[in-house]
């Protein structure tokens, strides 16, 4: 009897390992073919250019700032001053174009981008100094190459990227979307919007944030007012929430990990694994609700 029971729980177990690696390849496929394919790209060495072509200090008072580039490597810097500083890297100046109107920057930079597989790529990178202060708006599309944007604690972003890693040691608020690779919050960011197609998200802390994530774990270690977070196929672990207001959590295919919450009602229900949820108020007016369909569900509260 013991024996027919232990063969059903094996058989069972092997079912549901097949079921997440099939549903697993599918995703990664449909990843492909929808995005993947129609920017096929991929570089076997890639270096960073250090042939310096232009070098400007600006005295202007910027509300805007927009940096867009087809692929580049750029990074975003604290000055020590109140004043802007570009530092573009290239092999020329010939792709380069710069517009300023005395309240708006646009740096423009065209490079020629490879289909296919290449073997070697050297990429322009372009190095902005902001002044710490800066509370205006900045925007930075970039089809392939990573982006750094130092502590900037009143700055409002908008990041649009390819291919390449996102990160952020700090910000008021963030708008970021990235096809493939990892985005990585630091430090502070008040309101955070995210989205992700394939890769991890990794954010210390935010009041605010809504973010998705097609494929790839969510990592967030602090939560101070209100979430909301969607994960198709990976795990989502918060450190510590503290809300205020209504919350949510949804995950397809992965595990759920709490470590510790603030006194509210969590509605927890998982089709497919187990619920342990340590401490629960019903009567709290704070609701956290928590959908997954194939994972556990884990409040260490």
């Amino acid at each position: 009897m013991n024996n027919n029971v232990n063969s059903k729980k094996n058989d069972a177990i092997l079912i549901i390992i097949m079921l997440i690696i099939v549903i697993a390849g599918i995703v990664g496929f449909t990843f492909l073919v929808t995005k993947g394919f129609k920017n096929f790209e991929i570089f076997i060495q890639t270096t960073i250019n250090n042939n310096k072509v232009y070098s400007k200090n600006f005295e202007e008072k910027f509300e805007s700032i927009t940096i867009d580039s087809a692929s580049a490597y750029i990074e975003v810097k604290e000055s020590d001053s109140n004043n802007y500083m570009l530092i573009i890297y290239d092999k020329d100046n010939q792709n380069l174009n710069i517009e300023n109107d005395n309240s708006r920057l646009l740096i423009n930079l065209k490079t020629e981008n490879c289909k296919g597989f290449c073997f070697k790529r050297v990429l322009p990178k372009i190095e902005l100094y902001v002044p710490k202060n800066y509370s205006g708006n900045m925007t930075i599309n970039n089809k392939y190459g990573d982006i750094k944007i130092s502590e900037l604690p009143n700055i409002n972003l908008s990041v649009k990227m390819n291919f390449g890693d996102i990160t952020v040691a700090k910000g008021n608020k963030a708008d970021i979307y990235n096809e493939y690779g990892d985005i990585t919050i630091s430090g502070i960011v008040n309101e955070l919007s995210i989205k992700a197609d394939c890769g991890t998200i990794n954010v210390s802390e935010t009041n605010v944030v809504k973010a998705s994530n097609a494929l790839g774990d969510i990592k967030i270690e602090k939560i101070n007012k209100q979430f909301n977070l969607k994960n198709n196929c990976g795990d989502i672990k918060i450190g510590e929430i503290n809300i205020l207001d209504n919350s949510n959590i949804e995950d397809d295919l992965g595990s759920i990990t709490i470590d510790k919450t603030n006194d509210i009602y969590i509605d927890a229900k998982t089709n497919l694994g187990d619920v342990k949820i340590n401490n629960n108020n019903e009567n709290s007016s704070i609701k956290l609700s928590i959908t997954n369909h194939m994972g556990d569900i884990t409040v260490n509260n």
